[in-house]
């Protein structure tokens, strides 16, 4: 937490930001298993863990072409069909 005072203003109320931090959880195996992100990344050696964080770089970078072109149809289709479980099949 922070507390800000606007300069050349008289103090009145303190300006208070609280910052959260918020992490991205993968789920696969209809949700059985999860883990997020910060320790996919982390965990050294364990091939599942890179083929998630993997499946999830290209499946982020596919959904961020469509974007270019404004292909939300085609992302919400797409979406529900590409998930952490297909690529987990074909490894």
């Amino acid at each position: 937490m922070e507390v800000q005072q606007i300069e050349g203003e008289e103090p009145s109320e303190p300006i208070i930001t609280i910052e959260e931090e918020e992490e991205v959880v993968l789920c696969w195996e209809n949700s059985m298993k999860s883990k997020g992100i910060r320790d996919l990344a982390i965990s050294d050696g364990v091939k599942e863990d890179k083929d998630v964080l993997d499946y999830y770089r290209h499946q982020l970078d596919l959904f961020s072409n469509m974007c270019l072109d404004r292909q939300y149809l085609a992302i919400n289709s797409l979406s529900s069909q590409l998930d952490v479980d297909l690529i987990l099949r074909y490894r």
